[in-house]
C-alpha cells in the first residue's frame, strides 16, 4: 500500500512541534458527468490526462508537493488548473468540471452534488498531522491531541 502525506508535508520549523494523528484513505473526486464516474474503482494514472483542482498552499502547506509526489508515483505529473482554500470549494470546482481532485474519504460526508468519489487502485493513504507552537505547554492542547488521536 502506498503511503504519502496528505495536504501537508511533514511539518518543519524550529519553533514547531507535531504529532501524527492518523491515516486517511484518499479518493478521487470527479464530476458526475465524467466517464470515469461510471467505474467502481480507478487507477490514479486514469486521471493523468485531466486537470486537477488542488488545495491552496496558504491553507494547506505541502499540498502541491504531496499531489505531485503521489502522481509521479503513478508515472505522471498533475496539471493543476485551480487551487481552493477549503474542501467545499474543491467540491464545487470539481462539480463545475474544472478538474478532478484527490481528497480524504471522509470529505464525501460533505454535500457533494454533481461529484462522485471513487476509490483508487491500489489504495492511496496519507498521514494527518497536528502542528502547534513548541512553547505551548497548555493542558488543553495535550487533551486535544489525545482526543484527536483516539478519534483518528
Amino acid at each position: 500500500m502506498r503511503r504519502a502525506t496528505y495536504l501537508r508535508a511533514r511539518p518543519t520549523g524550529k519553533d514547531l512541534q507535531w504529532a501524527g494523528v492518523g491515516h486517511d484513505v484518499i479518493m478521487a473526486a470527479v464530476a458526475a458527468g465524467n466517464p470515469l464516474a461510471q467505474k467502481a474503482k480507478i487507477d490514479l494514472k486514469d486521471l493523468a490526462p485531466l486537470f486537477f483542482v488542488g488545495m491552496s498552499e496558504k491553507t494547506y502547506p505541502g499540498a502541491h508537493e504531496w499531489l505531485i509526489h503521489a502522481c509521479r508515483e503513478a508515472s505522471f505529473t498533475p496539471r493543476i488548473l485551480q487551487d481552493a482554500d477549503r474542501e467545499p470549494a474543491v467540491i464545487s470546482f470539481v462539480a463545475a468540471g474544472l478538474g478532478v481532485a484527490l481528497l480524504p474519504e471522509q470529505i464525501k460526508r460533505l454535500p457533494h452534488e454533481g461529484v462522485i468519489f471513487l476509490p483508487l487502485r491500489p489504495p492511496l493513504t496519507a498521514e494527518s498531522w497536528a502542528v502547534w507552537k513548541g512553547n505551548n505547554g497548555s493542558g488543553c492542547l495535550k487533551q486535544y491531541l489525545q482526543i484527536v488521536k483516539e478519534l483518528c
